[in-house]
């Protein structure tokens, strides 16, 4: 189930005001937000390449290649197990001031992030929402 980012950012909908006459409920925590530190680089430990459907695919070399590395298919991409090589053993970026563009482009706490994190580092996750 894919939950809206906007939801999972804010910690879920605003809170609705309390009616007249009606004891005062208990709101729900917001969720924290992920701290890159933490997570230790769970988003540079993988990549997908989109491709066509597999029926729709050719046979070349580059699709075997494909078939042959990729960790697991899910619709249209290909999901590869690759630690980025400028990851410390600490998780951290050692290029970070100079990381490639789609690395600058990777939001924290986005919807790209919390699927990384559900997936990857799921006790995270759990404290990161319910703060266990």
């Amino acid at each position: 189930m894919t939950v809206p980012a906007h939801l999972l950012i804010s910690g879920g909908p605003a809170p609705t005001p309390e009616e007249p006459g009606q004891p005062h409920s208990q709101k729900a925590p917001q969720m924290k937000q992920p701290d890159c530190e933490t997570c230790r680089g769970a988003c540079c430990e993988e990549f997908f390449i989109p491709v066509g459907p597999a029926a729709q695919r050719p046979g070349d070399d580059v699709s075997k290649w494909f078939a042959l590395h990729a960790t697991e298919e899910e619709g249209n991409l290909l999901r590869f197990e690759c630690k980025c090589t400028k990851l410390t053993d600490e998780g951290q970026c050692s290029i970070y001031a100079k990381r490639p563009i789609v690395c600058q482009k990777y939001k924290r706490g986005g919807a790209d992030c919390v699927e990384v994190l559900q997936r990857r580092r799921p006790l995270y996750w759990r404290y990161l929402s319910d703060g266990f």
